[in-house]
């Protein structure tokens, strides 16, 4: 907007004392049954009733990528309050992409699948195999510029404080 000309460029600067980065819900996955039990909380205390969501739901959901980070969350949530029947809410309770990790979760896992059963078993997840290449492509990163976070951020075109909180979130040593 600054350089639009549309927001004062002074103002943006006063405003501009902290850069934070807050990850997104995918690379926090932990956060998610924290989120759903707080959403429904509030769905419990608006509507007195006593919604209850299974631990194995609560797996799925933690499979899911959340494209629309917390407000996703929040929504896929109000929505499976409102079509649930009982107070224990379903998977048919959540949007039709949920649905759908939760049928292709089963499809893999069933012996009919694509890929052998033992391979599925013993392969890892996507989120892994992703954080694997990331961690890889880091340490590479900081190996040709010494150590150097801001050079390494610059190579791998993230900023200097997303790259600490991955060098964090890997426990890596600079």
């Amino acid at each position: 907007m600054v350089n639009k000309g549309s927001f004062r460029e002074d103002l943006y600067y006063r405003l501009n004392i902290v850069d934070m980065y807050v990850p997104p819900v995918r690379e926090r996955t932990e956060d998610i049954p924290l989120l759903v039990e707080q959403f429904l909380e509030r769905h419990r205390i608006k509507h007195g009733k006593p919604y209850h969501i299974s631990p194995q739901l609560l797996r799925l959901l933690m499979d899911y990528h959340w494209p629309g980070n917390v407000r996703e969350i929040e929504n896929a949530v109000e929505r499976a309050v409102v079509l649930c029947r009982d107070n224990n809410l379903s998977i048919e309770d959540f949007p039709r992409e949920i649905r759908e990790l939760h049928r292709e979760s089963r499809e893999a896992a069933s012996p009919g699948a694509a890929m052998p059963h033992d391979a599925a078993c013993n392969a890892a997840s996507l989120p892994d195999q992703l954080d694997e290449i990331e961690r890889t492509l880091i340490e590479q990163a900081l190996e040709g510029c010494q150590g150097h976070v801001a050079a390494a951020a610059r190579r791998l075109g993230v900023s200097r404080q997303s790259l600490l909180y991955k060098i964090n979130k890997y426990n890596m040593k600079v």
